[in-house]
């Protein structure tokens, strides 16, 4: 994936609709749109879930998978958001550092309630997927690695990983499961949802998502009015997050002065 740059006008630019997590700047005669870093983290309760979705071959991730999560995980992720305009050389030394740190515990000891999926049978059985998790303590995991290589996306296999995962942690006694996503990766977004978690915005991303409502309301007043979508629901979204905005930034003053 490419940041993207092209000519227009500063009126046209003004009419462009926005997508989450992407920037947009006008410069000499050029809109150009790149990534945002803006990362979302959210929760979830930490509940059986009945199996809804396809039977699979879900295993427990051992040591050996190791060098498979990386190649995989590098499929899944290199035309993805998260590594707009970045090599393949430095998308693998990343992929490198992330299964890394999970297997060294950098992030929270490794659980027993990670997944891996393979595909095929006998000794080739190429690595499809996996969803790792760690211990963070206090009875809390977090979903420290998820994906599926392109062509096994969108048939329910992440949330099968997902929902074993799940019942494992609560036969484990954990009690909430943490997360975060990339807010321009819209897939990622969806799933997440979908599947039950409640979004934790900080102050940067709530700043983001009222410059975001705040832009979406402006492009739809200039609009003509045969046009235009109904306000209301825009306006209650800026006033919302201008009330985040506020009580966020309230909080991290009240913390910085302790």
């Amino acid at each position: 994936m490419k940041s993207r740059r092209f000519p227009m006008t500063i009126d046209e630019f003004q009419c462009l609709e926005w997508s989450l997590g992407w920037k947009y700047e006008y410069r000499d005669g050029y809109a150009h749109i790149s990534p945002r870093e803006a990362v979302m983290r959210c929760a979830m309760p930490v509940r059986r879930h009945a199996t809804t979705h396809p039977v699979v071959a879900l295993e427990p991730f051992v040591q050996a998978d190791k060098d498979a999560l990386i190649q995989s995980s590098v499929t899944a992720f290199r035309d993805g958001i998260e590594y707009c305009d970045w090599p393949v050389m430095k998308i693998r030394e990343d992929a490198e550092a992330t299964v890394e740190g999970f297997f060294a515990g950098r992030r929270g000891e490794p659980l027993a309630a990670s997944r891996v999926l393979h595909g095929g049978n006998g000794s080739s059985r190429p690595l499809l997927g996996a969803l790792l998790v760690v211990d963070t303590g206090e009875n809390r995991a977090l979903l420290d690695l998820l994906f599926l290589v392109p062509e096994y996306q969108r048939r329910g296999l992440a949330t099968a990983m997902a929902e074993s995962a799940v019942n494992a942690l609560q036969d484990m006694g954990f009690e909430t499961l943490e997360s975060q996503y990339q807010l321009g990766n819209e897939a990622s977004r969806a799933w997440h949802h979908r599947f039950g978690f409640l979004d934790r915005p900080d102050l940067q991303i709530a700043r983001t998502l009222l410059a975001h409502a705040r832009h979406e309301l402006e492009r739809q007043e200039r609009e003509k009015p045969e046009k235009r979508e109904d306000l209301s629901s825009l306006e209650a979204e800026v006033a919302f997050w201008e009330a985040e905005v506020q009580r966020l930034d309230a909080a991290e003053d009240e913390c910085g002065s302790k």
